[in-house]
């Protein structure tokens, strides 16, 4: 296993296995590897970005993708997207990820990490167990533009 940051060249790999991932249970998406690899380019083209991928025998397996933002006095990582290949959940994978990029923003003064995920899914979980706090003072709003 080994961890990264991405590169340009990882984009049509990146697109085509977060399409593969959610558009699995529980999120169920209807994503193709080219709406995926886009939506994904509007990230990686963010000022801020920061991103790591994970890979088994040299295919990803997971990624990790968001942007760093100055807020006050601090710095803080905005956290768009994180997965990992369902083969590999559970084999940590995901920790490994996870711990490894936190410490990376820890070394760039990052003081903390904003996201948000899916209370009924075994992410939530995942994140609890890995320190994260599940802020319920505060409020995730969608507003579906019709």
């Amino acid at each position: 296993m080994e961890i990264r940051k991405i590169l340009p060249s990882d984009s049509a790999e990146l697109g085509a296995v977060y399409a593969k991932v959610f558009s699995a249970p529980p999120w169920n998406g209807k994503w193709t590897a080219d709406t995926a690899t886009t939506s994904l380019a509007c990230i990686m083209q963010a000022p801020g970005f920061y991103g790591n991928v994970v890979l088994a025998e040299g295919k990803i397996i997971g990624a990790v993708l968001g942007r760093i933002r100055v807020f006050g006095q601090s710095r803080s990582y905005n956290m768009d997207e994180f997965f990992v290949t369902e083969h590999w959940r559970r084999q940590g994978v995901a920790t490994a990820l996870y711990r490894y990029s936190i410490d990376e923003l820890k070394s760039n003064e990052v003081s903390g990490i904003f996201f948000t995920t899916l209370r009924n899914s075994p992410a939530y979980e995942f994140y609890r167990k890995a320190g994260a706090w599940d802020l319920t003072d505060s409020a995730c709003f969608y507003h579906l533009i019709k």
